[in-house]
Protein backbone atom coordinates (compact mmCIF):
# COMPACT_ATOMS: atom_id res chain seq x y z
CA UNK A 1 0.00 0.00 0.00
CA UNK A 2 2.98 1.96 0.84
CA UNK A 3 4.63 1.50 -2.37
CA UNK A 4 0.99 2.33 -4.27
CA UNK A 5 0.65 5.85 -2.64
CA UNK A 6 4.61 6.45 -3.19
CA UNK A 7 3.68 5.96 -7.06
CA UNK A 8 0.65 8.09 -6.99
CA UNK A 9 2.09 11.22 -5.13
CA UNK A 10 4.97 11.04 -7.93
CA UNK A 11 2.32 11.44 -10.74
CA UNK A 12 0.59 13.87 -9.06
CA UNK A 13 3.59 15.54 -8.58
CA UNK A 14 4.33 18.10 -11.40
CA UNK A 15 7.62 20.43 -12.10
CA UNK A 16 7.20 23.76 -13.42
CA UNK A 17 9.52 23.39 -16.68
CA UNK A 18 9.45 19.51 -17.40
CA UNK A 19 12.29 17.52 -19.07
CA UNK A 20 14.04 18.85 -22.43
CA UNK A 21 14.32 16.06 -25.09
CA UNK A 22 17.69 16.09 -25.57
CA UNK A 23 20.74 17.52 -23.96
CA UNK A 24 22.91 14.66 -25.26
CA UNK A 25 24.41 15.96 -28.44
CA UNK A 26 26.92 13.77 -28.68
CA UNK A 27 25.04 10.59 -29.58
CA UNK A 28 24.72 9.86 -33.39
CA UNK A 29 22.59 6.72 -33.34
CA UNK A 30 21.65 5.38 -37.18
CA UNK A 31 18.64 4.93 -38.00
CA UNK A 32 17.42 2.67 -40.92
CA UNK A 33 14.28 3.93 -42.24
CA UNK A 34 11.96 3.31 -45.19
CA UNK A 35 9.02 0.88 -46.14
CA UNK A 36 9.63 -2.14 -44.80
CA UNK A 37 10.71 -5.39 -46.88
CA UNK A 38 13.50 -2.95 -48.64
CA UNK A 39 16.05 -4.56 -47.53
CA UNK A 40 16.53 -3.05 -44.19
CA UNK A 41 17.36 -6.10 -42.22
CA UNK A 42 20.33 -6.97 -44.55
CA UNK A 43 21.73 -3.28 -43.94
CA UNK A 44 21.38 -4.29 -40.08
CA UNK A 45 23.22 -7.42 -41.00
CA UNK A 46 25.80 -5.62 -42.60
CA UNK A 47 26.53 -2.72 -39.65
CA UNK A 48 26.54 -5.49 -36.80
CA UNK A 49 29.35 -6.91 -38.32
CA UNK A 50 31.04 -3.67 -37.34
CA UNK A 51 32.04 -4.40 -33.85
CA UNK A 52 31.75 -0.71 -32.73
CA UNK A 53 28.03 -0.86 -33.77
CA UNK A 54 25.17 -2.51 -32.29
CA UNK A 55 21.43 -2.63 -33.11
CA UNK A 56 18.93 -4.59 -31.51
CA UNK A 57 15.54 -6.32 -32.76
CA UNK A 58 13.14 -4.04 -33.95
CA UNK A 59 11.08 -1.79 -31.16
CA UNK A 60 8.47 -0.35 -32.96
CA UNK A 61 7.26 1.71 -29.83
CA UNK A 62 9.71 4.84 -29.95
CA UNK A 63 7.38 7.03 -31.97
CA UNK A 64 4.43 6.72 -28.82
CA UNK A 65 7.71 7.16 -26.51
CA UNK A 66 8.61 10.12 -27.69
CA UNK A 67 5.24 11.63 -27.62
CA UNK A 68 4.50 10.66 -24.49
CA UNK A 69 7.49 11.81 -22.87
CA UNK A 70 6.15 15.11 -24.79
CA UNK A 71 2.83 14.98 -23.14
CA UNK A 72 4.31 14.36 -19.50
CA UNK A 73 7.81 15.99 -19.24
CA UNK A 74 6.42 17.61 -16.03
CA UNK A 75 6.57 14.67 -13.80
CA UNK A 76 8.77 13.59 -11.59
CA UNK A 77 12.07 12.00 -13.15
CA UNK A 78 11.64 8.37 -11.87
CA UNK A 79 8.00 8.27 -13.29
CA UNK A 80 9.39 9.57 -16.71
CA UNK A 81 12.17 6.87 -16.86
CA UNK A 82 9.20 4.06 -15.56
CA UNK A 83 7.53 5.03 -18.63
CA UNK A 84 10.25 5.21 -20.98
CA UNK A 85 11.16 1.58 -20.16
CA UNK A 86 7.80 0.37 -19.72
CA UNK A 87 7.22 1.10 -23.72
CA UNK A 88 9.92 -1.46 -25.09
CA UNK A 89 9.63 -3.90 -22.00
CA UNK A 90 6.04 -4.49 -22.95
CA UNK A 91 6.47 -4.04 -26.96
CA UNK A 92 5.92 -6.72 -29.18
CA UNK A 93 9.15 -8.27 -29.75
CA UNK A 94 10.83 -7.33 -26.56
CA UNK A 95 11.95 -11.29 -25.83
CA UNK A 96 14.23 -11.06 -28.72
CA UNK A 97 15.90 -8.13 -26.76
CA UNK A 98 19.27 -9.62 -24.54
CA UNK A 99 17.73 -9.24 -21.53
CA UNK A 100 14.34 -8.31 -20.26
CA UNK A 101 15.14 -7.30 -16.78
CA UNK A 102 15.50 -3.38 -16.90
CA UNK A 103 15.53 -2.90 -13.30
CA UNK A 104 19.28 -2.31 -13.06
CA UNK A 105 19.24 0.42 -15.65
CA UNK A 106 16.04 1.94 -14.13
CA UNK A 107 17.87 2.65 -10.79
CA UNK A 108 21.34 3.72 -12.90
CA UNK A 109 18.87 6.35 -15.09
CA UNK A 110 17.15 7.61 -11.63
CA UNK A 111 20.16 8.76 -10.06
CA UNK A 112 21.30 10.79 -13.04
CA UNK A 113 22.23 14.21 -12.69
CA UNK A 114 19.84 16.37 -13.52
CA UNK A 115 21.88 17.91 -15.93
CA UNK A 116 21.77 14.49 -17.83
CA UNK A 117 18.09 14.20 -17.33
CA UNK A 118 16.51 14.27 -20.51
CA UNK A 119 14.29 11.66 -23.18
CA UNK A 120 18.04 11.22 -25.18
CA UNK A 121 19.99 10.14 -22.60
CA UNK A 122 17.36 7.73 -21.17
CA UNK A 123 17.19 5.96 -24.95
CA UNK A 124 21.11 6.71 -25.30
CA UNK A 125 21.83 4.21 -22.03
CA UNK A 126 18.71 1.99 -22.83
CA UNK A 127 20.26 0.85 -25.93
CA UNK A 128 24.23 0.58 -24.72
CA UNK A 129 22.65 -1.09 -21.49
CA UNK A 130 21.43 -4.03 -24.20
CA UNK A 131 24.74 -3.48 -26.05
CA UNK A 132 26.88 -4.14 -23.16
CA UNK A 133 25.39 -7.58 -22.64
CA UNK A 134 26.10 -8.98 -26.09
CA UNK A 135 28.15 -6.79 -28.01
CA UNK A 136 30.47 -4.91 -25.03
CA UNK A 137 32.44 -3.50 -27.61
CA UNK A 138 29.88 -1.11 -29.54
CA UNK A 139 30.44 2.14 -28.56
CA UNK A 140 27.63 3.55 -30.96
CA UNK A 141 23.76 1.84 -31.76
CA UNK A 142 21.43 1.85 -34.46
CA UNK A 143 17.42 1.30 -34.66
CA UNK A 144 16.35 -0.49 -37.46
CA UNK A 145 12.10 -0.53 -37.35
CA UNK A 146 10.60 0.81 -40.51
CA UNK A 147 7.82 2.07 -38.36
CA UNK A 148 9.95 4.82 -37.38
CA UNK A 149 9.79 6.27 -40.88
CA UNK A 150 6.89 7.97 -39.63
CA UNK A 151 8.06 9.66 -37.00
CA UNK A 152 11.33 10.45 -38.21
CA UNK A 153 11.11 14.70 -37.84
CA UNK A 154 10.31 13.88 -34.09
CA UNK A 155 12.87 11.50 -33.29
CA UNK A 156 15.32 13.81 -35.53
CA UNK A 157 14.06 16.85 -32.52
CA UNK A 158 15.52 13.99 -29.41
CA UNK A 159 18.88 13.32 -31.83
CA UNK A 160 19.48 16.33 -33.35
CA UNK A 161 22.95 14.58 -34.62
CA UNK A 162 21.31 11.25 -35.94
CA UNK A 163 21.71 9.72 -38.83
CA UNK A 164 19.41 7.99 -41.13
CA UNK A 165 19.67 4.93 -43.84
CA UNK A 166 16.85 5.62 -45.96
CA UNK A 167 16.65 1.73 -47.75
CA UNK A 168 14.16 2.02 -51.24
CA UNK A 169 12.80 -1.06 -53.17
CA UNK A 170 10.66 -1.78 -56.39
CA UNK A 171 7.13 -0.87 -54.71
CA UNK A 172 5.80 -4.06 -56.78
CA UNK A 173 8.52 -6.49 -54.78
CA UNK A 174 7.41 -5.08 -51.59
CA UNK A 175 3.83 -5.92 -51.90
CA UNK A 176 4.65 -9.24 -53.12
CA UNK A 177 6.98 -9.72 -50.07
CA UNK A 178 4.46 -8.14 -47.93
CA UNK A 179 1.47 -10.06 -48.82
CA UNK A 180 3.49 -12.84 -49.12
CA UNK A 181 4.74 -12.86 -45.29
CA UNK A 182 1.26 -12.21 -44.11
CA UNK A 183 2.23 -8.37 -43.05
CA UNK A 184 -1.52 -7.16 -45.57
CA UNK A 185 -4.00 -9.10 -46.89
CA UNK A 186 -4.06 -6.72 -49.96
CA UNK A 187 -1.60 -4.99 -52.06
CA UNK A 188 -3.44 -2.08 -51.90
CA UNK A 189 -2.76 -1.71 -48.03
CA UNK A 190 0.86 -2.82 -49.01
CA UNK A 191 1.40 -0.10 -51.48
CA UNK A 192 -0.15 2.42 -49.37
CA UNK A 193 2.29 1.47 -46.80
CA UNK A 194 5.39 1.67 -49.16
CA UNK A 195 3.72 5.31 -50.75
CA UNK A 196 3.55 6.32 -46.68
CA UNK A 197 7.07 5.46 -45.50
CA UNK A 198 8.89 6.83 -48.52
CA UNK A 199 7.05 10.03 -48.43
CA UNK A 200 7.58 10.85 -44.78
CA UNK A 201 11.60 10.92 -45.83
CA UNK A 202 11.66 12.42 -48.67
CA UNK A 203 9.76 15.27 -47.13
CA UNK A 204 12.36 15.37 -43.90
CA UNK A 205 15.11 15.20 -46.30
CA UNK A 206 13.62 18.54 -47.53
CA UNK A 207 14.72 20.20 -44.09
CA UNK A 208 17.88 17.58 -42.86
CA UNK A 209 19.29 16.87 -46.16
CA UNK A 210 22.68 16.11 -44.83
CA UNK A 211 21.44 13.51 -42.44
CA UNK A 212 19.85 11.29 -44.35
CA UNK A 213 21.31 8.63 -47.22
CA UNK A 214 19.32 6.98 -49.89
CA UNK A 215 20.13 3.46 -50.89
CA UNK A 216 18.41 1.43 -53.52
CA UNK A 217 18.01 -2.46 -52.67
CA UNK A 218 18.70 -3.53 -55.84
CA UNK A 219 22.04 -1.55 -55.79
CA UNK A 220 22.85 -3.01 -52.66
CA UNK A 221 22.30 -6.50 -53.96
CA UNK A 222 24.08 -6.44 -57.19
CA UNK A 223 26.86 -4.16 -56.65
CA UNK A 224 27.16 -4.58 -52.43
CA UNK A 225 30.87 -3.38 -52.28
CA UNK A 226 30.28 -0.16 -54.10
CA UNK A 227 27.39 0.40 -51.96
CA UNK A 228 28.77 -0.82 -48.41
CA UNK A 229 31.92 1.27 -48.76
CA UNK A 230 29.38 4.28 -49.97
CA UNK A 231 27.25 3.33 -46.62
CA UNK A 232 30.17 3.61 -44.69
CA UNK A 233 31.20 6.66 -45.80
CA UNK A 234 28.02 8.23 -44.75
CA UNK A 235 28.16 6.61 -41.35
CA UNK A 236 32.37 7.40 -40.93
CA UNK A 237 33.17 3.63 -40.56
CA UNK A 238 35.68 2.12 -41.45
CA UNK A 239 35.19 -0.54 -44.85
CA UNK A 240 36.33 -3.98 -44.48
CA UNK A 241 35.09 -6.62 -46.70
CA UNK A 242 34.08 -8.97 -43.89
CA UNK A 243 30.60 -6.73 -43.67
CA UNK A 244 29.45 -7.72 -46.22
CA UNK A 245 30.28 -11.51 -46.20
CA UNK A 246 29.99 -12.40 -42.63
CA UNK A 247 26.82 -13.58 -40.65
CA UNK A 248 26.76 -12.00 -37.13
CA UNK A 249 26.55 -14.34 -34.12
CA UNK A 250 23.07 -15.29 -33.79
CA UNK A 251 22.98 -13.96 -29.98
CA UNK A 252 23.66 -10.41 -31.15
CA UNK A 253 21.08 -10.24 -34.04
CA UNK A 254 18.21 -11.63 -31.22
CA UNK A 255 15.77 -12.64 -33.73
CA UNK A 256 16.94 -14.23 -36.58
CA UNK A 257 14.68 -17.53 -35.70
CA UNK A 258 11.39 -15.05 -37.19
CA UNK A 259 10.33 -16.04 -40.41
CA UNK A 260 10.17 -13.60 -42.23
CA UNK A 261 14.37 -12.68 -41.27
CA UNK A 262 15.55 -16.24 -42.45
CA UNK A 263 17.43 -14.43 -45.18
CA UNK A 264 19.49 -12.61 -42.93
CA UNK A 265 21.85 -15.55 -42.88
CA UNK A 266 21.87 -16.34 -46.67
CA UNK A 267 24.76 -14.38 -49.22
CA UNK A 268 23.75 -11.39 -50.53
CA UNK A 269 21.51 -12.57 -53.61
CA UNK A 270 19.98 -10.56 -56.20
CA UNK A 271 17.41 -13.44 -57.24
CA UNK A 272 14.38 -11.33 -55.77
CA UNK A 273 14.99 -8.26 -57.79
CA UNK A 274 12.17 -7.90 -60.45
CA UNK A 275 9.48 -10.69 -58.56
CA UNK A 276 6.80 -8.21 -58.52
CA UNK A 277 7.16 -7.76 -62.07
CA UNK A 278 7.31 -11.39 -62.76
CA UNK A 279 4.74 -12.61 -60.34
CA UNK A 280 2.06 -10.06 -60.22
CA UNK A 281 -0.86 -9.43 -62.89
CA UNK A 282 -0.54 -6.41 -64.82
CA UNK A 283 -4.14 -5.67 -62.92
CA UNK A 284 -2.15 -5.71 -60.03
CA UNK A 285 0.92 -4.07 -60.90
CA UNK A 286 -1.30 -0.76 -62.55
CA UNK A 287 -3.48 -1.07 -59.04
CA UNK A 288 -0.32 -0.99 -57.06
CA UNK A 289 1.43 1.90 -59.67
CA UNK A 290 -1.83 4.42 -59.24
CA UNK A 291 -1.51 4.41 -55.30
CA UNK A 292 2.02 4.94 -55.00
CA UNK A 293 1.90 7.56 -57.42
CA UNK A 294 4.70 10.34 -58.50
CA UNK A 295 7.43 7.95 -56.18
CA UNK A 296 7.46 5.42 -58.20
CA UNK A 297 8.81 7.73 -61.66
CA UNK A 298 10.94 9.90 -59.08
CA UNK A 299 12.61 6.46 -57.72
CA UNK A 300 12.79 4.95 -61.31
CA UNK A 301 10.71 2.29 -60.83
CA UNK A 302 7.93 2.61 -63.78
Amino acid sequence: MRNSLSIISLINTKLKNGYDLTKNYNCRPIFIVGSGRSGNTLVRRILSNEQDVYIPPETYVLGHVIKDFSNYSKLEWPVLVRLVLSHFNLSEDFHFFPTQSLRDLYFELVDLPESDRCLSTILDRFYLYMAKIVKPSATRWGDKTPLNSAHIESIYQVFPNAQFVHLVRNVYDVCLSYVKMGRYETYHDAAVRWRESNYAIEEFKKKAVNSVKTFKYEDLVVAPETNVRSLCDFLGLKYEHRLITDVPDPDILGDVKVSHYSNVQNAISSKSVGSGIRELSSETIDEIKEIAGPLVHYYGYV
